[in-house]
C-alpha cells in the first residue's frame, strides 16, 4: 500500500541539563506533556471502521512514544558519522506564559515533579 510509512519530526529546544548545549543531536526515547491551556489532543473527528481510511488517526502509547526502528537507525547514522549525540532523553514540554524575574531550574524541577 502507498504512503506513509513513518514520519521524523525534529524539535528545537532548550535544555535543563547543562551538560547538553545548544547544538546537541539529542535521540529522545520519552516525553512528559505537562502543557495547558489547549486541546490535549490534535483529532477530535469520528473514528473509522476501515483501518485503510485515510481519514483514521490514531493517537500512540505513552509508553514507548517514540519509534524503534527510526530510533536505532538515528543512532546508527550517528555512530556511521561519528556524531556526537545523545542516545536517550525525555522530552518535557512545557507552557511558559510569562517568564518573570528569577525563574530557575530548581523552580521548574519543582513544578514538574522532577
Amino acid at each position: 500500500m502507498p504512503g506513509v510509512k513513518q514520519i521524523i519530526a525534529p524539535v528545537a529546544g532548550g535544555s535543563l541539563k547543562p551538560k547538553i548545549k545548544p547544538g546537541d543531536f539529542v535521540i529522545c526515547d520519552q516525553f512528559v506533556d505537562k502543557t495547558f491551556g489547549r486541546e490535549s489532543t490534535y483529532f477530535e473527528g469520528p473514528k473509522t471502521k476501515n483501518k485503510f481510511s485515510p481519514a483514521k488517526v490514531v493517537h500512540i502509547s505513552p509508553v514507548e512514544p517514540y519509534c524503534p526502528y527510526l530510533r536505532k537507525l538515528a543512532i546508527q547514522v550517528c555512530q556511521r558519522l561519528k556524531s556526537e549525540f545523545i542516545k536517550k532523553a525525555l522530552l518535557l514540554l512545557l507552557t511558559v506564559l510569562v517568564s518573570p524575574p528569577g525563574l530557575n531550574q530548581n523552580f521548574i524541577k519543582s513544578r514538574v515533579g522532577m
